[in-house]
């Protein structure tokens, strides 16, 4: 089990090294290789993954079984990475286009994640459903998503995942048409990432705020 965990997570860290590389079919790769490592399934036709998608909301729904064996470390560290493996999955698929997909493992994602604990890999699928979830006309699933990845971003005290929490929504305002907010949004976001230095998110934040200013006039 520890070499299947090793494998896996190394894996997983070559899809985000992919990632952050730009090489996004490189990242899935990785990244659906880890996740079969650690034994989950990894749909790609559009019923497999409509099965999956309907399978996670419905867990979703259900309540939370509560934990009553003595804990399993290595269990439960496959587990996170697993949710770290499907979140960049996730993320390429985005970026590369395939939103059916992408969306699909973002809500596995959003659910594992919410079974084993690990609320800092709840901000990012929180705050992408919450921007998703408004696109499709569903304000109050949206608020609560977006209210519930700025607290764990606080509590935690992540201020990347507040920036990231805060581009997602100066997008959603802007595809809105809603200025202002967009551009006090991206700008919040533009000073928290320039405080954990990292100047390429904020420029994506800033480009985000001087669209909101250019079409507000």
């Amino acid at each position: 089990q520890l070499n299947m965990l090793r494998r896996g997570r190394i894996q997983q860290l070559l899809g985000l090294a992919a990632f952050n590389t730009g090489n996004l079919n490189v990242s899935i790769r990785h990244s659906t290789e880890a996740l079969l490592t650690l034994g989950h399934p990894v749909p790609t036709r559009p019923l497999g993954l409509a099965v999956y998608t309907a399978q996670e909301l419905g867990r979703l729904l259900l309540p939370r079984r509560q934990k009553t064996a003595e804990p399993d470390f290595a269990a439960e560290a496959a587990l996170y990475e697993s949710v770290a493996a499907r979140e960049q999955l996730a993320l390429s698929l985005l970026y590369k286009g395939s939103n059916f997909e992408g969306v699909s493992h973002l809500i596995g994602a959003y659910r594992a994640a919410s079974d084993i604990g690990a609320d800092e890999l709840l901000i990012d699928p929180c705050a992408r459903l919450g921007f998703l979830a408004r696109t499709i006309r569903l304000k109050g699933i949206s608020r609560r998503l977006f209210r519930r990845a700025h607290a764990i971003a606080s509590e935690l005290n992540l201020p990347a995942g507040s920036g990231l929490t805060h581009y997602m929504e100066a997008e959603m305002h802007m595809g809105l048409g809603d200025w202002e907010e967009c551009q006090t949004k991206a700008l919040e976001s533009a000073q928290l990432f320039i405080r954990i230095g990292d100047p390429q998110e904020a420029e994506m934040a800033w480009a985000i705020a001087c669209n909101g200013f250019h079409y507000a006039g």
